[in-house]
């Protein structure tokens, strides 16, 4: 798993085209198999779901690149991750909240005043069901 996200990360670094990033890495998965290399069927195949077009040669360099990235991720596989936490993030992120507080707000009236239509102290809206 931690190999497939780096190779995510690096292919959203190479990549301007996010879709194609998660296309390929769907495609690059296998259930717990070791990755191989990517072949030129898979790199058209990306670039057509991602309604990309590439000449043959730029088939041929993505192939190359996008093999080179899934052999260096492989790399990673082999590291020792047992005891290594699951996380979401790289970052220790934390929402930063304040506490909620009672404060005077708008009275109902002056709320409303601006309303184009309202009804029975609310704003009426056009139905969206019907």
């Amino acid at each position: 798993m931690l190999a497939l996200v780096c190779v995510w990360y690096t292919l959203r670094m190479f990549s301007e085209n996010l879709a194609l990033c998660q296309v390929f890495l769907m495609i690059s998965q296998r259930g717990g198999e070791e990755m191989s290399k990517i072949s030129k069927e898979q790199v058209q195949h990306v670039a057509d779901l991602a309604r990309l077009t590439f000449n043959e040669d730029e088939i041929e360099d993505f192939t190359k690149q996008m093999s080179k990235i899934i052999e260096y991720a492989e790399v990673l596989n082999e590291l020792d991750t047992e005891n290594v936490e699951p996380t979401t993030h790289v970052m220790d992120v934390r929402n930063v909240l304040r506490a909620d507080e009672v404060k005077p707000s708008l009275d109902r009236e002056d709320a409303l005043k601006n309303a184009p239509k309202q009804k029975d102290g609310q704003f009426e809206v056009p139905s969206v069901l019907e």
